[in-house]
């Protein structure tokens, strides 16, 4: 399991002054982390952004976006900011951009779920689709393990559940 960091995506000119600004954040369940219940984005995440615009007098605005769009849309303006991110996700896409990241938010351990008893080696590992299995990417590559990418953790876990994959790579709180 690796040990990974949550930052915030913050451009410095806009930090400068008080503003409405467009956060775009996964549309995915992560709970506790963030979740959308009812239109609404709640959760960890949005309790931190929240006390943050409160103290520096900005006004966010939440903008669901799959996860495999969100940086495409950060790095082509249709948001002001992304929430999470991290310096080694989607890359490709920010060559050559000017992107910088806040301290911390939190720290997070990323990690293979499987059902109690599961034995001998993963074949067949699922993943949230725009996340990356970091742990695993040269067995993949090698096509010893065959990886499969799902729209949300639910039909990750059903999945799991019934047996059309190994594993479930996730984060270990939101597992719980």
């Amino acid at each position: 399991m690796n040990k990974y960091i949550f930052v915030t995506v913050l451009l410095i000119l806009k930090n400068s002054f008080a503003g409405e600004f467009t956060i775009g954040v996964e549309n995915l369940s992560y709970y506790p982390h963030y979740t959308m219940e009812s239109g609404q984005y709640e959760g960890f995440a949005r309790d931190i952004l929240d006390s943050f615009a409160k103290a520096k007098g900005h006004k966010f605005i939440y903008k669901p976006v799959v996860v495999s769009e969100l940086t495409k849309d950060f790095i082509n303006g249709k948001v002001d900011f992304k929430y999470p991110d991290n310096q080694y996700w989607a890359k490709d896409l920010k060559n050559g951009k000017k992107v910088i990241y806040s301290n911390s938010v939190t720290g997070y351990i990323d990690g293979v779920i499987r059902p109690i008893g599961s034995k001998g080696p993963i074949k067949r590992l699922g993943t949230v689709k725009g996340f990356t299995p970091w742990d695993y990417k040269s067995e993949i590559s090698s096509g010893a393990i065959k990886l499969d990418e799902f729209e949300n953790l639910t039909a990750m876990l059903n999945a799991l559940i019934v047996g059309k994959i190994d594993g479930a790579y996730n984060n270990v709180s939101v597992s719980k």
